[in-house]
């Protein structure tokens, strides 16, 4: 699903600042890092000790373009006066009364939540989901819908979960024209794989 994650950039390809809501091991700040080494990365992650384990067995802390935050991500969102040009939601907990079937906060996937979203985007910014699969994942992407003029539902490949761009921008962006994004990101980030088959999952309807 990482890798899906990236296909922001196809709705913005030359992001400033982002950030990412769940720090889990990293791999979306090393991957930034390398393909794109200018862009400013705030990571938001509430366990502390996620991010000591990050830090200890996969050299992820802040230093340079990266800065890590511990705290919660709806109150960092709530508080902050930061604007991004994209945000990457990856919020995963324990399982509890608090959360859904697979560890995402309920308060992290409510209209009001994501009207705070919305408030810390930059003009045209983005907002990128990782849905597990579970029960509810359709009123999740309903929800979703209804809160953001433009969303892009992307299948992962191997299970059935999805990553979800949502975006702020004035005009939708065409099946077609996603491709043609993605084929420009083959070529700039020689990924060892293909942005533009991620495209092709784009789900219809």
């Amino acid at each position: 699903y990482t890798r899906f994650m990236f296909l922001s950039y196809a709705f913005r390809p030359q992001p400033k600042k982002v950030l990412i809501v769940g720090l889990g091991g990293g791999a979306m700040v090393h991957f930034l890092k390398i393909h794109d080494p200018k862009v400013k990365v705030d990571v938001v992650e509430i366990d502390p000790l996620i991010v000591s384990v990050a830090e200890r067995f996969f050299d992820v802390k802040s230093a340079g373009n990266v800065a890590i935050k511990v705290g919660d991500g709806l109150a960092y969102l709530r508080d902050s006066r930061e604007k991004y040009d994209v945000i990457y939601m990856d919020a995963f907990l324990r399982p509890s009364g608090g959360t859904d079937q697979v560890g995402v906060p309920l308060h992290l996937k409510t209209l009001a939540f994501y009207e705070q979203v919305k408030e810390r985007l930059e003009p045209d910014g983005a907002v990128v989901f990782n849905l597990n699969p579970h029960l509810s994942i359709s009123q999740d992407i309903a929800t979703i819908r209804e809160a953001f003029p433009h969303t892009y539902v992307f299948r992962l490949t191997g299970y059935d979960g999805y990553v979800v761009v949502a975006s702020t921008a004035a005009k939708a962006m065409t099946a077609t024209e996603i491709s043609a994004a993605a084929t420009r990101l083959d070529k700039r980030f020689s990924a060892p794989f293909s942005f533009r088959n991620m495209a092709g999952r784009l789900r219809r309807g």
